[in-house]
């Protein structure tokens, strides 16, 4: 990776910048989709600000938009942290490898943050507190059950700013190690998406091998898990990613996987 040498000067983005990317973070959830997943929106809500920050420099900007497009899956209250985040890394244009290695390792770990505060704490205990006000008669119940969602939806302006600011603060204390750091970065975000392989494709073979009357081999849970736990969805995995490199069509993969799992399905294979 080459050198990174830090850019000076007045900053481009305003706090006018964050507050629109806060309210276009909704994007996120709107074009959620199984080929990127929220990737596609994480680079929709950051585009204009993108298109500031690059000018006119059409082949920085389209790295930038290409980049950032790429498979995302977090948690949208949390995940407006890594929208600030990215934009100050962009802002600085620190090397591309970095960029997305941040944003790969990051989004996890924040989704499992939002997932726990939001969705988990905040939302089920209003739920629970302003539902009995309603179930009493109380026309605050529903009016404040509202009120919690657009104040969480207001909040996300300070945690797009809190993002942006430490990614500032971030590039000058790692500017003497951004390769390493780089490294490291692609090393975590690797292995959160070996995680999310074996989260979401999930691949069970049904046929059993009969020893004798009493006793039976499941090749799934006999052969395949004991050897190699989630091997199948490794492999699928794997498989999908070389057809890509071929040249393949996400949308015609989409379409031969789901008639392969009917027919496996209908011969009882999976």
């Amino acid at each position: 990776m080459k050198e990174y040498k830090e850019e000076t000067g007045k900053n481009i983005l305003t706090n006018k910048d964050f507050t629109k990317v806060a309210f276009r973070s909704g994007i996120l959830s709107g074009t959620y989709n199984y080929q990127t997943m929220m990737g596609a929106g994480f680079g929709a809500a950051i585009a204009p600000e993108l298109k500031k920050i690059y000018g006119d420099d059409e082949e920085g900007l389209r790295e930038a938009l290409t980049d950032n497009s790429n498979i995302l899956n977090t948690q949208v209250h949390a995940g407006s942290f890594l929208l600030g985040l990215v934009l100050s890394l962009e802002e600085k244009h620190a090397p591309r490898e970095m960029i997305a290695g941040v944003r790969n390792a990051l989004f996890g770990p924040l989704a499992g943050i939002g997932d726990s505060v939001i969705w988990y704490t905040v939302i089920p205990l209003a739920a629970g507190v302003f539902g009995s006000m309603a179930k009493q008669g109380s026309v605050l119940g529903p009016i404040l059950y509202l009120l919690t969602w657009i104040l969480l939806y207001i909040l996300r302006i300070p945690i797009v700013t809190a993002g942006y600011r430490a990614g500032i603060a971030a590039v000058s204390k790692l500017n003497e190690k951004m390769e390493a750091f780089a490294k490291a970065a692609s090393i975590l975000g690797i292995t959160v998406v070996g995680g999310l392989i074996a989260s979401y494709i999930s691949i069970s073979l049904l046929p059993e091998i009969k020893l004798s009357a009493d006793a039976t081999i499941s090749l799934q849970t006999d052969l395949f898990d004991a050897i190699f736990p989630n091997i199948l969805s490794a492999g699928f995995a794997f498989l999908i990613y070389w057809l890509l490199k071929k040249g393949f069509k996400p949308t015609s993969l989409i379409l031969g996987t789901s008639v392969a799992a009917v027919a496996l399905s209908y011969l009882g294979i999976v």
